[in-house]
């Protein structure tokens, strides 16, 4: 069921952003040299060949809520992975709390970006802080009770919190 969702997101991004415009963009360039880690915003965008035909804030936004959703996929997929490695049950309890919580922030971008589709900005704001707060439940689990562990998707937390400031930024030039 999500890699459908995935997939209606995929090709709806490549509706909406298709352009036969190439080379540097303007619109990705500006919006990331206005934010507070212009290099990391850049970075983010760079690694989606899509960014190419951003022609203006809301398909920025709605390509920003993809990757994020690309990225959550991305991590969602290695769980079982991760699973087969920590075997201990407090871990195992963990694990399965943060996979509920990528399935909550996956479901909350998902929303985000259906909320920009329709121009419901202030509603794609709120779905993107509610995903966030997802993925910062899923870093706070492992940091809670005893034995306090590192998370082992602690470096996609990080990016995927930085990068939601940034997408909740360009949702409100979108708006």
């Amino acid at each position: 069921m999500a890699s459908y969702k995935l997939l209606i997101v995929l090709v709806l991004s490549l509706i909406v952003l298709l352009n036969p415009c190439f080379g540097l963009n303007e619109v990705v360039t500006k919006t990331c040299q206005q934010t507070r880690d212009p290099q990391f915003c850049l970075d983010m965008f760079k690694s989606d060949a899509r960014s190419d035909a951003v022609r203006d804030a809301n398909a920025q936004a709605k390509l920003a809520l993809s990757i994020a959703i690309i990225k959550i996929q991305e991590t969602l997929d290695t769980f079982p992975e991760v699973r087969d490695k920590l075997k201990d049950p407090v871990s195992q309890h963990r694990l399965d709390v943060c996979k509920s919580d990528y399935d909550g922030a996956y479901q909350g971008y998902t929303e985000a970006y259906f909320r920009v589709e329709i121009k419901a900005y202030w509603d794609a704001m709120m779905a993107t802080a509610n995903a966030t707060k997802f993925v910062s439940d899923c870093e706070n689990v492992f940091h809670s009770g005893s034995p306090i562990t590192e998370s082992p998707f602690a470096a996609v937390n990080q990016k995927l919190t930085r990068f939601a400031v940034i997408i909740y930024g360009i949702i409100s030039v979108a708006a």
